[in-house]
């Protein structure tokens, strides 16, 4: 796997060639950093910018592409000329548009497995479950230096062992386990969102499990960036700190703003 910093005239020369480009970006841990309460990873002066700048290109379509409810995205980013996908595309809303649900699939394990994960608050205090329209999330990070590998071990396979229909999928990430609707997930949604146009510049980014579904499905035809360790990734290249994500796509803002 290479370093994107070391092919930054590539990526350059291939964006500035390009008519029509589209970027699939992760929120939490790419372009925000990790937080332990994730109401703590607003955007930053700087980030807003450089996605106003990278938007504002008629030529590039900007997909903000996160685990977040859309609420919090809403909140966050909506007033941007960027679209907005949440629950790792369970929910995408185009600027100035409304949201829409874009997979349309059933949700009625959540009320069941809900009961399950509220019990692990009381036998794991300090950690806390974040419920959303496709999705569960157990988040343990302020207690992560009391837990075993065996004792998260054993919160996953009690939670797949309750599993029918295989209704969910379950996802080991950084210091949380989601829980998330079956057929719900960042490739799909890259997927089915490019079906209906053809672009010459894809640029997928995250950090997490989560996104290899993305790297996956856009691999042949894009360049696909693993944020951090990147030893088990899909991805063609890496950059190794969260720091360097809004230098490097701001890089590519100035590209656009040059040739508007």
């Amino acid at each position: 796997m290479k370093n994107i910093l070391d092919n930054n005239e590539e990526i350059v020369r291939s964006f500035r060639n390009a008519n029509s480009r589209i970027f699939f970006i992760d929120y939490d841990g790419t372009l925000a950093r990790l937080q332990n309460s994730p109401s703590s990873a607003s955007p930053t002066q700087e980030m807003k910018e450089i996605l106003i700048n990278l938007g504002s290109d008629s030529r590039n379509r900007v997909v903000v592409l996160s685990g977040r409810e859309k609420e919090t995205l809403q909140s966050w980013l909506g007033n941007l000329p960027v679209t907005l996908a949440a629950e790792h595309g369970g929910f995408c809303k185009e600027q100035f548009d409304d949201w829409y649900d874009f997979f349309q699939l059933p949700t009625n394990w959540i009320p069941h497995l809900f009961s399950c994960l509220r019990a692990l608050t009381f036998d794991f205090s300090g950690s806390f479950i974040e419920q959303k329209s496709y999705s569960l999330v157990w988040h343990y990070r302020s207690i992560a230096h009391t837990l075993t590998r065996d004792a998260v071990r054993q919160v996953r396979d009690a939670l797949l062992s309750v599993r029918e229909n295989h209704e969910f999928e379950l996802y080991q990430e950084d210091c949380a386990l989601e829980i998330r609707t079956a057929g719900v997930d960042k490739g799909r949604f890259a997927k089915k969102y490019m079906q209906h146009k053809e672009y010459d510049f894809i640029l997928a980014m995250g950090d997490g499990k989560t996104d290899e579904d993305l790297f996956k499905a856009v691999e042949k035809d894009g360049y696909t960036i693993k944020v951090g360790e990147c030893s088990d990734s899909s991805a063609k290249y890496f950059i190794d700190k969260q720091d360097n994500v809004l230098a490097m796509l701001g890089q590519l803002a100035n590209a656009s703003l040059r040739l508007s």
